[in-house]
């Protein structure tokens, strides 16, 4: 069963619960336990036990079963003493052995009884498939198991609710319109349905909640859904029907539906989280290896083991904790009274009783709490301006509009229309009050009014919330790789306990219980335990390193993918350019609106150009003095600028009238692009209102017709009044893309050199924008114009010129892009302005090379073309005679000196154009790559896509994705959201300026400060020289605790988050792309040399385990400790090493499975191998036949001591050798704590291998030495191990690379 519109869940199966006794963990464990009890009781076998009444010193075999040796006398023992003593030791191995067997497999049983139900906590798949009957019926189920998208969190098993919705009239209580809420596990109760009448059963309402959102069971579909919000998506509708809940059933059955609006998380004991760790499968199995070594009898290196274990997950708990603390902190949404209309008037309730359905007053309240918003909302009336830096991370204030000014007869687009929508958890810093609707009153607070339509989880805030909660899991060994891997290794081990198991069942004298005890270790060796703990201290540091740069990461898997990424992409505007424009001009403005003393009052210009160039007759300009009519109404030269200052004011107007500037808390903020626009002219601006600094001319902005995305364009409708003399015109003053606006304005204003000027600029790298104005006939009202529609208010336009703003670089951005490619990235610029402006910077940037032309792909269109180049005309007249070249496309270079056909039927066009040009392509022309199977595998070659909508720069990273490329994805967190999600790594570029990363800590350092200025305080206060001293001791370590925590990892924060992107930066730089792939390159390498060593000790552990256990080979208690210690140390320093500050000019390999990987371990071991034999061997030349019994107590010998020192070794030199090091991170000798403790050790293995310090040998319970010929073999085998494995190692990474 699918569930329906919901791209987070996979699918959801129903299942119904099976009486206890007929789990399949239940009643087959019964059956054999039984029969493993009758064997036992049934079988004449008891255990050994030595007769100390007997004299002769004879065994005894005692037997409850009378007839066998009941009668047997103490003479017939005596007289068959001399011949049956060897036969009664065999009897008594072989007795032996059958009782240990029983007992094995009763003890054996009951483990795997044991693990079974553990099963239950581990797998939700187990637990359906033996406590639950998967049914198809929704009224047999009792659960729903639902399955996640992948990353979306973890599959659940849902108890399934069942609801009545009936009128509170008919029902004594509202709690009985509930009718049986099934419960949870095995609390679930039966479903109770005898008093419901047939209808009544029928109506049953079912529903899930899954990651703190409710599902409920459409019996049509006969699938789970989302809850349905009823969105009346028709304007008119909206404006006219809307009137909220008109009686309190209908409030009681909502409130029932959709649930209180807040952010419930529970916050569980820290027993209970504790319990939840210590069940999870790897705790269980690290726990059950110690066991097994101290069945071994390694007893202080099973409570070292154990300590650490215990220890290490009392962190991961307190983290756990602490994060969740947090998250509710967050989630503890500020709540205060609010008009809401219901039951036909204005009345008060409290924020988390708002229902979707409910018509709210919003408005900016007297703080900032009471000023945030509820819930999603639509906006009805009125007018606000609002700040959602707590979602998207953007701190610019958006206007939003009623739906009252929209226009459009289509239903409301949600996703696309947010100028009418306003979310959850963002402040309103401005509100213009509303007027009354069709059927709701004024409010009475002065407020907005807005129709509330999503509550609680189900808002945007709320999807953040859970992203953050439930796409969060910790970095565990569970991914396809990593039993792969294990699975790979585990064949070694079943391979060498086969071995142990065939040579030791044939030696009657072993003990077959320490044999079976040493081939179960030996299979368990390959599953390193600490494999989990390690990955997350890897990860965990990453993301540390990360918060202090200024990296807040919500999906922290994401963070070994950085290091994977082969294409970087990114957004143009606000990314890789500033966002502070400097506005260098206007240019080709037609001469008629360019004066240097504009004093004249405003007339119409279009029947006055005459008088007004006649009389000011003095210009900026030096290309032309002449003053004939048609060069007055011609427009300047593409190289010729004029200051916004020195033209008509008509055209000033412009730039005062249409922006959309705010005023909060009297400063003007807004789109850095109109305030440069505004600073060049003498105007004083607030808000909607515009006055001029020297003239008595005010403007107010009547209407706006708000830029977007796809439109490319902005439009508002001003009245200018000249105060003199009360005289009032209204405008529409337009900007936007010159492609774009060109259609909108009128034949006579438009110049030739339109496209040809334009483009210069574009080339140049300016962003350019066309101006356009027209004046309306007077006598229509307010509400009058505001009801015209968009493309009649925009036809007709006057051409007022380009307005030229130069984008300068971010300062570190062609820093960062070279560092990107010369680390072996393909850059690619995604954006949504002109594809010359993107190229010049693309070039500026170096991605786009210098040496090679730039092609366009240009769709050919059947249309008329303006230009009277020839080769367009002959273009034109091909079109004319083929009917299908709509679909058809070709290269244009950016002089348009080059055209090459595109050739959709060859797969290999995309690779022969790219050694040759830059590749560029437009987003009207996109569709003719995309969907071809031929060229879009080649897509990531194109270095530039421009003019782009949202939607396609998410299907260009999609179309990555598919390809096989590991993608990242750069850009400011509002028109990139698409496209941020679908990449491997998105991060979001807040522009919030450079953002300074704290000093390092020094804990001592801060300790002694605050504890003098302290104490200097309470001197002064009382005098007490004690009493200070007390006080800032205590107060000293309460600050240098506070600072520790920042070393620990800590929950993403709203704010800090973006709702956009799993990574957020809080610097405007473009470098913190780089300190994430360095992050991700490290932690990547980190995660794969732990791979390697891990397997590396545990091949050799099987081999300890298996061939030399056989040789008697056992080391001591404080040895096995020692060598655990090391391990954990090392390990430890390892997941601390810090990456390079500088990329390395080559990627890491992606893949756990490579030649590489695969040929450097088998080489080490079969190397460390050969080196332990050699030792083995000599050892036992010089112990000869009295070797030592492996089932006997460890005992100090020569064989011993030697695997010793030989193992501790090869674990130095597994760990030295696979340290990967630069170029991705830390050498070994800059990674100061691991080298000096892998120094330590191996000249430690010298030391005693040489014997230099006697004592220190007896300490660590290792023999002397019999001769200096052995030494020297032990020290050559130490060094040559470690040489020899570094060789290989270096061969390997060498002849074997990516």
């Amino acid at each position: 069963m699918n569930v329906d519109n919901s791209k987070g869940i996979k699918s959801i199966q129903l299942y119904r619960i099976k009486p206890s006794f007929l789990h399949l963990n239940v009643i087959p464990f019964i059956i054999i336990y039984i029969y493993l009890f009758y064997l036992y009781s049934t079988t004449p076998i008891e255990p050994i036990i030595n007769n100390n009444n007997n004299n002769n010193g004879t065994t005894l075999i005692k037997s409850n079963d009378s007839s066998i040796g009941g009668d047997i006398s103490n003479d017939t023992i005596i007289n068959n003493n001399n011949n049956s003593t060897e036969s009664g030791e065999i009897k008594e191995d072989e007795n032996q052995v059958e009782f240990n067997l029983h007992v094995f497999l009763i003890c054996s049983t009951m483990a795997l009884h044991f693990v079974s139900y553990l099963f239950n906590h581990w797998s939700i798949d187990y637990k359906c498939f033996v406590t639950m009957k998967k049914v198809d019926n929704i009224k047999f189920a009792t659960h729903a198991k639902v399955t996640p998208g992948k990353h979306m969190g973890m599959k659940q098993l849902c108890p399934i609710s069942r609801h009545l919705h009936r009128a509170p009239s008919s029902i004594s209580s509202a709690s009985s319109t509930s009718v049986n809420i099934v419960g949870n596990g095995s609390n679930v109760g039966k479903i109770s349905t005898k008093h419901l009448s047939e209808k009544e059963f029928k109506d049953l309402q079912y529903s899930i909640e899954f990651q703190k959102r409710k599902l409920v069971y459409n019996p049509d579909k006969k699938q789970f859904e989302k809850i349905k919000f009823h969105i009346p998506l028709d304007s008119e509708e909206l404006l006219n029907q809307a009137r909220s809940y008109e009686t309190d059933e209908q409030i009681e059955l909502a409130a029932m539906k959709y649930g209180l609006n807040r952010f419930d998380i529970p916050i569980p004991t820290f027993l209970a989280l504790y319990k939840e760790q210590a069940i999870a499968p790897f705790f269980v199995f690290q726990v059950f290896c110690v066991l097994l070594w101290c069945l071994e009898e390694y007893v202080f290196y099973c409570l070292f083991s154990l300590f650490m274990l215990l220890v290490f997950e009392a962190t991961v708990v307190k983290s756990r904790l602490s994060n969740l603390n947090s998250l509710r902190n967050m989630s503890s949404k500020p709540t205060f009274p609010i008009y809401v209309y219901r039951l036909n008037q204005w009345k008060q309730i409290n924020t988390t009783e708002i229902l979707p359905g409910d018509i709210v007053s919003i408005g900016r309240g007297a703080s900032e709490a009471t000023s945030t918003l509820p819930c999603d909302m639509i906006l009805l009336s009125g007018g606000c301006v609002v700040n959602e830096a707590m979602l998207t991370g953007e701190s610019t204030p958006h206007h939003k509009e009623s739906i009252k000014d929209r226009k459009s007869t289509k239903p409301l687009d949600l996703k696309n229309e947010k100028i009418h929508i306003l979310y959850g958890g963002t402040t309103i810093v401005q509100h213009t009050p509303s007027e009354k609707l069709a059927r709701v009153s004024k409010p009475p607070d002065r407020g907005c009014i807005a129709y509330a339509y999503k509550t609680g989880f189900n808002t945007n805030q709320g999807r953040l919330m859970r992203t953050i909660w439930f796409s969060s899991e910790r970095v565990t060994a569970n991914n396809k790789e990593s039993f792969l891997f294990i699975l790979f290794l585990l064949t070694f081990a079943i391979a060498a306990s086969a071995y142990l198991f065939n040579k030791g069942i044939r030696e009657n004298n072993r003990s077959k219980y320490k044999l079976l005890l040493n081939c179960i270790m030996v299979i368990t060796s390959v599953v390193p335990p600490e494999l989990p703990m390690e990955l997350s201290l890897a990860v965990n540091n990453s993301l540390i390193s990360l918060i202090k740069l200024g990296i807040y990461c919500t999906e922290p898997f994401r963070i070994p993918f950085a290091g994977k990424v082969d294409v970087c992409c990114f957004d143009k505007t606000g990314t890789l350019t500033t966002d502070d424009l400097v506005l260098q001009g206007i240019a080709n403005c037609p001469k008629k609106y360019i004066t240097a003393n504009n004093d004249h009052e405003d007339v119409d210009i279009d029947s006055t150009t005459t008088d007004t160039t006649t009389t000011n007759t003095t210009t900026t300009t030096t290309t032309t003095t002449s003053t004939t009519k048609e060069e007055q109404e011609s427009s300047l030269t593409s190289t010729t600028f004029v200051q916004p200052s020195e033209l008509a004011d008509v055209i000033q107007f412009i730039l005062a009238g249409c922006h959309s500037l705010v005023l909060i808390d009297n400063k003007l903020v807004g789109d850095p692009m109109e305030m440069a626009g505004l600073k060049s002219i003498p105007f004083t601006c607030k808000a909607d209102k515009i006055s001029h600094q020297k003239k008595p001319i005010n403007i107010e902005i009547v209407h706006r017709y708000h830029f977007s995305s796809e439109l490319k364009r902005m439009t508002t409708i001003c009245n200018v009044v000249y105060t003199k003399n009360l005289q009032c015109n209204t405008y529409a003053f337009s900007k936007g893309a010159p492609e774009i606006m060109k259609p909108f304005f009128n034949d006579k204003s438009l110049p030739d050199n339109y496209d040809q000027c334009f483009k210069s600029y574009s080339r140049q790298g300016s962003r350019v924008l066309a101006l356009g104005y027209k004046r309306f006939e007077s006598g229509l009202n307010v509400s009058q114009y505001k009801s015209m529609e968009r493309d009649s208010v925009e036809s007709n336009l006057e051409f007022g010129g380009f307005i030229i703003f130069d984008c300068p670089l971010k300062p570190d951005s062609k820093e960062s892009i070279e560092m990107l490619m010369n680390s072996s990235h393909r850059i690619v610029m995604i954006t949504g302005d002109n594809s010359l402006t993107a190229c010049h910077v693309g070039k500026q940037l170096g991605f786009v090379q210098e040496n090679k032309q730039t092609i366009i792909l240009q769709k050919i269109k059947n249309s008329n073309n303006n230009n009277n180049n020839e080769k367009n005309e002959e273009k034109e007249e091909n079109n004319n005679n083929d009917n299908d070249n709509n679909n058809l496309g070709e290269w244009v270079s950016v002089d348009e000196s080059i055209i090459i056909p595109l050739e959709n039927g060859n797969e290999n066009h995309l690779n022969q154009l790219d050694k040759d040009y830059n590749l560029c392509i437009g987003g009207n022309s996109l569709d003719l790559v995309i969907g071809d199977k031929n060229l879009e595998k080649d897509l990531y070659l194109v270095k530039v896509f421009a003019r782009v909508s949202p939607e396609q720069k998410q299907m260009i990273l999609t179309n990555f994705k598919v390809n096989g490329h590991y993608t990242l994805m750069a850009g400011d967190g509002t028109n990139d959201v698409g496209a941020l999600k679908q990449a491997h790594v998105g991060i979001a570029i807040l522009n919030k300026g450079e953002f300074k990363p704290p000093p390092e800590i020094n804990l001592r350092e801060i300790f002694n400060q605050a504890k003098q200025r302290q104490m200097q305080e309470q001197l002064r206060r009382n005098g007490d020289p004690r009493a200070a001293a007390e006080l800032a001791q205590k107060q000293a370590a309460d600050l240098a605790q506070r600072m520790q925590q920042d070393n620990e990892v800590q929950m993403v924060k709203l704010g800090d988050a973006s709702i956009a992107a799993p990574f957020t930066s809080k610097s405007s730089a473009v470098k913190p792309i780089t300190h994430i792939i360095r992050q991700g390159r490290c932690t990547l390498v980190t995660t794969f040399q732990m791979y390697k060593i891990l397997a590396l000790n545990s091949l050799i552990t099987a081999y300890g385990l298996s061939v030399l256990y056989l040789d008697g080979v056992k080391l001591g208690d404080t040895q096995a400790t020692i060598s655990g210690m090391l391990i954990a140390v090392c390990f430890l320093f390892i997941s601390t090493s810090k990456p390079l500050m500088k990329l390395a000019n080559k990627r890491p390999n992606p893949n756990l499975f490579s030649p590489y990987m695969m040929c450097s371990i088998l080489l080490q071991f079969a190397l460390h191998l050969v080196c332990i034999i050699f030792i083995v061997h000599q050892s036992q030349l010089r112990i000869g036949t009295n070797r030592p019994d492996p089932d006997s107590p460890f005992a100090p010998n020569l064989l011993n001591s030697a695997v010793f020192l030989m193992s501790n070794a090869m674990q130095v030199a597994t760990f030295a050798v696979n340290y990967k090091g630069h170029p991705f991170m830390q050498s070994l000798s800059e990674n100061k704590p691991l080298l000096y403790a892998l120094s330590f050790v191996w000249g430690l293995g010298l030391l005693l291998a040489t014997e230099i310090i006697p004592p220190l040998n007896s300490m660590l319970e290792l023999v002397e030495f019999p001769d200096s010929t052995f030494r020297l073999y032990m020290v050559g085998a130490i060094i040559l191990d470690l040489v020899g494995a570094w060789f290989i190692e270096k061969v390997c990474s060498v002849l074997l690379k990516n």
